[in-house]
């Protein structure tokens, strides 16, 4: 299985009872730790819970896009956690 480097890890706040549609990731994955694929696009449902890795599109839209819109009006809630071998690579450990 491959080290995943950052993922986002993006939960709906329930602020709302409709799916949030991310307009600027329409074509995410959810990383390599499951190996899911989330062609086409994305949303996240009401108390729902989706991953991505933290890249590309998906920073871009953490940064100034739509994830950073739904974070700034509390519909969504983000965390990272970072792979074993980025921690590895970051702490001089393993």
């Amino acid at each position: 299985m491959a080290d995943p480097g950052i993922l986002l890890r993006l939960t709906h706040t329930n602020i709302s009872s409709a799916r949030l549609y991310l307009t600027d990731l329409y074509d995410s994955t959810d990383g390599p730790v499951t190996g899911l694929l989330k062609a086409g696009p994305v949303y996240i449902g009401p108390g729902e819970t989706i991953q991505m890795t933290f890249t590309g599109n998906a920073a871009l839209s953490y940064d100034k896009g739509v994830i950073r819109s739904y974070l700034n009006s509390g519909h969504l809630l983000a965390s990272f956690f970072v792979g074993q071998e980025l921690q590895d690579a970051i702490t001089g450990g393993g």
